[in-house]
């Protein structure tokens, strides 16, 4: 189970997974939902994901939870998001919006969570750009804010987090009103976290 995002869902801890191991995946990479048990010693419930329109590969589909129900974000271009039935893993569209912007190239990356203050959610991809040496990439974060209805509103400048170079967010949790915790991976061998004022965070929006 590779590139986990975890979630708190009816007083458990919730995750999805990349998984190479599915009975439908046909050796390409798919997603399963998987619960941990309560003392988060290991995983006691773990299904394939399923959706109507999903891919021969998928990657990082990010869960929430909004209204009392888990949900996951599929896609960006257009902007997906699903329920889940957490016992079977199928999955039925809530909604599917058009980006106004080009989307095509976002991936992952954690979130949404609800901002402090008005009824709206962020949540952070990020984008990859390949320079002349195949072997070095740069990730750069971008923050999405989403209407109620998941609509996309606003997008950020890119930005990186300590360094240019191949950083992924991980998860994007409220602290406080005035503060968020963001954890990533670092140059795909070790795990950090940052925290960030949310006046920072938004200051990265254009007007």
């Amino acid at each position: 189970l590779e590139d986990q995002r975890f979630c708190n869902f009816e007083e458990r801890i919730w995750f999805t997974a990349n998984s190479w191991q599915t009975p439908h995946g046909a050796g390409q990479p798919q997603m399963v939902l998987g619960r941990l048990s309560k003392d988060l010693g290991e995983v006691d419930h773990l299904v394939p994901l399923r959706w109507s329109r999903m891919r021969s590969i998928e990657k990082n589909w990010l869960p929430f939870v909004d209204d009392g129900k888990l949900r996951l974000v599929y896609g960006y271009d257009p902007l997906v998001v699903l329920d889940v039935d957490t016992e079977t893993g199928e999955c039925t569209e809530v909604c599917s919006h058009p980006s106004p912007w080009y989307a095509g190239r976002f991936r992952g990356s954690a979130g949404p969570v609800r901002c402090p203050g008005p009824d709206k959610w962020l949540l952070l991809v990020y984008e990859v750009t390949v320079l002349t040496d195949p072997q070095q990439r740069i990730y750069g974060q971008r923050l999405m804010e989403l209407g109620r209805d998941y609509r996309p509103l606003r997008l950020s400048a890119p930005f990186y987090i300590d360094h240019r170079g191949v950083e992924f967010p991980l998860g994007f949790v409220v602290l406080d009103e005035t503060r968020a915790i963001i954890t990533y991976g670092r140059e795909e061998k070790e795990s950090a976290y940052a925290i960030v004022a949310w006046r920072e965070l938004y200051a990265r929006f254009t007007p």
